[in-house]
């Protein structure tokens, strides 16, 4: 019996390096899904996910891979069945794989049954989401079906104290929101001064935040001032470069502590957001004429978007800094559009 269970666990840990075998489904269409016990949770408290399968048949042993934001949760605890032998938990860069038998001459679970329960602490605020991207059953007789399909389950983890200087800004309610999924952050005094302009480094360091690339080129160009971008942004600085969305300037300078403008606001939200904007397209503003040619069409799409709105008179003011505010009111914005398009990527 303990050979058999072993012998079972070795051949789902396999898998982990020789790859997984050809898909083949057992009768039934079993489903296995992912459920959250708090779809809101402060930074450090417990967030506990449930795997559930259904419509299952036979089940003596399974082996489920899940991928989940390690910047903001931690896994605590990982519990499978309780009959049985479990593997420990393998996690790695953002992946977790569970394993697990029964033991002995006996049949396996069928119909609805929890595979696994897994206990995280929320680190950081920001939205955090779990995925189920691979599940192997394997029935009494080791014959083995892969479930088809992707669960998800979501959590907006919180952030800390409230912001004290935003009551009756027009930017208040987005500045909330954004603050509340880890977007923007205020400073020591709970202050978020929503007025001040926001520096290249600060933004690259909400753009990433907020947008989660999906690739990233191979290389980033060395900047002749990268010893000059904050140790907290460089990270985010050079994701944001090999995402494509930031560039440097022609001298290959970065110039960290530079306020963004709105005009290069507009390129980096188009860039960001993966929109292709069209060469011959002008905004309408009243004072288009005043926006550089390679800016006016990553305005006309931020506008016609909805992105970005002109400030008053009906101006785009494209050379003049963009307020924190600002920042916030359209990261809020580009999230709601990217969620709309179908979902971040982790």
């Amino acid at each position: 019996m303990i050979k058999r269970a072993f012998a079972l666990l070795l051949l789902i840990g396999l898998t982990l390096t020789a790859g997984w075998p050809p898909m083949a489904f057992a009768g039934g269409s079993p489903s296995v899904a992912l459920t959250i016990d708090k779809p809101a949770a402060a930074v450090g408290a417990e967030v506990k996910v449930t795997v559930t399968g259904s419509s299952l048949t036979d089940v003596y042993a399974y082996e489920a891979a899940l991928r989940y934001d390690d910047r903001r949760l931690k896994l605590r605890t990982a519990v499978n069945m309780a009959d049985g032998f479990s593997i420990d938990p393998i996690v790695k860069d953002g992946t977790i794989t569970l394993a697990h038998t029964k033991v002995g001459k006996r049949s396996g679970d069928s119909g609805t049954v929890v595979l696994a329960t897994l206990t995280f602490v929320a680190q950081a605020a920001g939205p955090a989401e779990i995925s189920l991207i691979r599940t192997k059953l394997v029935n009494a007789a080791l014959g083995e079906s892969i479930v088809k399909g992707v669960s998800r389950a979501k959590a907006i983890i919180g952030g800390g104290a409230p912001l004290t200087d935003i009551a009756g800004h027009w930017a208040e309610e987005a500045i909330k929101r954004a603050a509340g999924l880890g977007f923007v952050q205020g400073y020591a005094d709970n202050r978020f001064l929503p007025n001040k302009p926001v520096t290249r480094a600060e933004f690259a360091a909400m753009l990433v935040r907020a947008m989660n690339p999906a690739s990233l080129n191979a290389n980033a160009p060395v900047f002749k001032d990268a010893a000059a971008i904050p140790a907290w942004a460089k990270d985010a600085a050079t994701t944001a470069i090999r995402a494509g969305w930031i560039t440097g300037y022609e001298d290959l300078t970065f110039r960290a502590g530079k306020p963004i403008t709105r005009a290069e606001l507009a390129a980096m939200a188009v860039r960001a957001m993966g929109w292709q904007p069209e060469a011959a397209s002008k905004p309408d503003f009243a004072d288009s004429d005043a926006i550089a040619p390679w800016a006016r069409p990553y305005a006309a799409l931020s506008a016609e978007r909805k992105l970005m709105g002109g400030r008053g008179q009906q101006r785009f003011a494209p050379n003049e800094p963009t307020t924190r505010a600002e920042a916030a009111a359209i990261l809020v914005r580009m999230y709601d559009a990217k969620m709309n398009e179908g979902g971040l990527t982790k």
